[in-house]
């Protein structure tokens, strides 16, 4: 059974390993040459700066959330572990720590063409603030907005 823990440095290597596919996978429209851009970005410059959660089963990562601030910036699980309820249960958490920080209000930005990624933090409460053009892909990108004072989702939810 998955264990919720809190993402540790220690935990890099593990959480680029299950990040390359995931992000490939639900990413199929961009081109290789961002991916490896992106895969150097999110190891060298995320990070080392976020906070997160993960999910991890017989101490394997299998899934993972990361934050800075009160921006999601990064949110996967392991393909043979979705559609169970980890995805939800990590933006749950980290929603929780964001308020907990003494913020007021929750933001990412996602790809319009990942739709099951889209479709989930709408479904959430996540409400669109802007919808841009990514240059570097020519793509679009919805910027995504939560109010953590009118959330159900934080407001009434147990702890996990």
């Amino acid at each position: 059974m998955p264990t919720l823990r809190r993402y540790e440095p220690n935990d890099k290597k593990a959480v680029i390993e299950i990040w390359q596919p995931t992000f490939a996978s639900a990413h199929a429209f961009l081109s290789d040459g961002f991916m490896r851009h992106e895969k150097v970005n999110f190891g060298a410059l995320f990070l080392p700066h976020c906070e997160g959660f993960c999910y991890t089963d017989h101490d394997r990562i299998i899934a993972f959330i990361g934050f800075i601030d009160n921006d999601i910036g990064m949110m996967f699980v392991d393909a043979n572990h979705q559609r169970q309820g980890l995805g939800l249960n990590l933006l749950i958490k980290a929603l929780e720590a964001i308020k907990h920080a003494g913020f007021d209000s929750a933001q990412l930005d996602v790809f319009e063409k990942n739709k099951p990624a889209l479709q989930m933090y709408l479904a959430a409460g996540f409400r669109q603030l802007e919808r841009f053009m990514h240059e570097p892909t020519r793509q679009w990108i919805r910027h995504l907005n939560l109010d953590l004072n009118e959330s159900a989702l934080v407001l009434t939810r147990p702890n996990l």
